[in-house]
């Protein structure tokens, strides 16, 4: 039946659909947002079609249903440059789309990046497009991804240092630090990797973030322990996982670091604990819903 209906009376029947979920699931919408998206696409009402498609992404992200989330957010970026909407709507989304990509398909992530970067240097933006560059930078640093590129993940850096060296310290600027430290000590660069580290301590320091601490402390003492400072750098270690516990979140870097070293230097055994230590936490990053309220 639907099949042989005309196109006016589809946008009809899908505008009817759309209004009567709104009115029965006011109380509730979460479980609805998707189809709410679609059948305010169908029936050609693009503003509602983008909010509940935006929405429908978002709940996706909270159940870890990435590849769901690009797909709503997809379509609501399609909707948003059919209507022309503002650049910087554009870049936001597109932004939350390298994200979420990120975790499912990385070449996709840098489609999403790079015309972020663009769309926020078109309306001046530099600053939202330096986190973006941040971003790219951490793509490409990794030295066991395919994607891995040295030369695009220092340029990416260097545009965002640029950037953010002129504005007021945030946590931006520490994450900056602790991937230039990464980058650099993926390179055997100790000295640059302890500079870009100390600094993005200081700067987690002076903000009172140990959720941001943890990152670039983990490369200091990775520099310590290249450098003979044994003693220095696995206490260090010991320090960003614990910073790590204390803000909920992982201590990936700190802890590989310290297991590889730990290996490197003859000590399976050590670089076990590390492992274990880590894997044995009940860590709640990210973690849809929380014990006493049920939802975060």
């Amino acid at each position: 039946m639907y099949d042989e209906f005309d196109t006016n009376r589809r946008i009809g029947i899908h505008a009817r659909i759309a209004q009567a979920l709104e009115k029965i699931c006011a109380e509730d919408m979460d479980p609805h947002l998707a189809e709410l998206g679609h059948h305010f696409r169908e029936a050609g009402v693009t503003e509602k079609a983008i909010n509940y498609s935006v929405r429908a992404g978002r709940a996706a992200v909270l159940v870890f249903a990435f590849t769901d989330a690009i797909v709503h957010w997809q379509a609501a970026l399609e909707l948003m440059e059919e209507q022309g909407a503002d650049a910087g709507r554009r870049a936001d989304l597109l932004f939350e789309l390298w994200k979420i990509a990120f975790q499912v398909d990385r070449a996709a992530s840098l489609e999403y990046g790079k015309t972020a970067i663009s769309l926020y240097e078109s309306i001046g933006r530099f600053d939202k497009a330096a986190h973006v560059h941040v971003l790219m930078g951490q793509i490409f640093h990794m030295r066991d991804d395919p994607l891995f590129n040295a030369a695009l993940a220092s340029d990416h850096l260097r545009r965002a240092e640029s950037v953010m060296a002129k504005e007021p310290e945030s946590v931006h600027l520490a994450d900056l630090n602790h991937i230039i430290a990464a980058n650099e000590c993926h390179k055997l660069n100790v000295v640059k990797t302890a500079a870009a580290a100390r600094r993005g301590i200081q700067v987690a320091d002076r903000l009172g973030k140990r959720a941001n601490w943890h990152g670039p402390a983990a490369f200091c003492a990775c520099s310590l322990v290249i450098s003979g400072k044994l003693k220095e750098g696995f206490a260090l270690f010991g320090e960003a996982v614990q910073a790590a516990g204390e803000a909920n979140v992982l201590a990936q870097g700190a802890t590989w670091g310290a297991a590889m070293l730990s290996l490197w230097l003859g000590d399976p055994s050590g670089a076990r604990r590390w492992l274990d230590r880590e894997m044995s936490k009940v860590n709640r990053q990210s973690v849809p819903y929380s014990i006493n309220s049920c939802q975060t």
